[in-house]
């Protein structure tokens, strides 16, 4: 993971908080930018079945979506 060796000083959290928040996190939303994270989080999706191609209406879904 070439990008996340890259990424700029970011904070994980917001001081004064009472939890940590990971939506609210510069440094989890800059990883989430890289085009090499994304990647490999959709191989990871896709290798362990968590989302499928419907091939008759050619969308992706996740592996328990019920319409």
């Amino acid at each position: 993971m070439e990008a996340a060796r890259k990424m700029p000083p970011l904070p994980h959290f917001v001081r004064g908080e009472p939890s940590f928040d990971i939506m609210r996190s510069k440094a989890a939303e800059w990883l989430s930018r890289q085009p090499e994270i994304r990647q490999w989080l959709w191989n990871i999706a896709k290798k362990h079945g968590s989302i499928i191609l419907d091939l008759e209406n050619h969308v992706w879904h996740g592996a328990d979506h019920r319409p």
